[in-house]
């Protein structure tokens, strides 16, 4: 891969048979992702909409692949001045995945970090996505529900000021939750020249 990366981009366009979704939400719904992307000279373009620049880009943050415990794709999100948002997957619509979207994808990514010239590359900013941060925030969403619930069933249920007891569990949650907030994982920066192996699919 790294072959591919330091490699020289031509001019003419390259079409990659991979998904796309405009300014999505924090999840991919599959139903909103549409085909085709486009990388040609200094923009790309997705779908039949007008290109955007690469030097209007602002950051890009990879994700890795899932491992042996979830589905095989990949995705990435470019952020260009102004604030859109472009997701690029290898997932397909109705959640397609196959194993020719996921190579497309990694071609896509090794070409889109050829192509950017050195006045780009130093403003982009190259985020390598975390999983932590998911895992922390439901970990901790739990531990703080579960407490709350029991309280208010508590105090509910509860006549005079033994109820009190029950809020030492919400007080303990929100706590970890502060402490958890302040120390959560944050993504890493990466080299252009070198994409993290962990966003790429694996070639065996």
């Amino acid at each position: 891969m790294d072959g591919m990366n330091s490699a020289t981009p031509e001019d003419a366009p390259t079409r990659f048979p991979i998904g796309f979704v405009e300014n999505p939400g924090r999840l991919t719904n599959p139903r909103k992702i549409q085909e085709g992307v486009t990388l040609e000279g200094s923009s790309i373009r997705c779908g039949d909409t007008g290109g955007k620049a690469l030097l209007d880009i602002v950051s890009i943050q990879v994700w890795p692949f899932y491992g042996s415990d979830g589905p095989a794709y990949g995705y990435c999100e470019i952020r260009f001045t102004g604030g859109d948002l472009l997701r690029i997957t290898s997932m397909g619509r109705s959640g397609a995945i196959t194993r020719e979207r996921d190579l497309a994808y990694a071609a896509f990514l090794c070409r889109l970090h050829a192509a950017l010239n050195a006045e780009a590359r130093a403003r982009i900013a190259f985020l390598d996505g975390f999983q932590g941060g998911v895992v922390g925030l439901i970990t901790i969403a739990v531990l703080f529900c579960g407490p709350v619930i029991v309280f208010c069933l508590y105090a509910a249920a509860t006549r005079g000021l033994a109820w009190l007891f029950g809020l030492l569990p919400s007080v303990a949650a929100i706590a970890a939750f502060s402490i958890w907030y302040r120390k959560r994982p944050r993504p890493n920066l990466y080299s252009p020249d070198h994409l993290p192996p962990n966003v790429l699919p694996r070639l065996d």
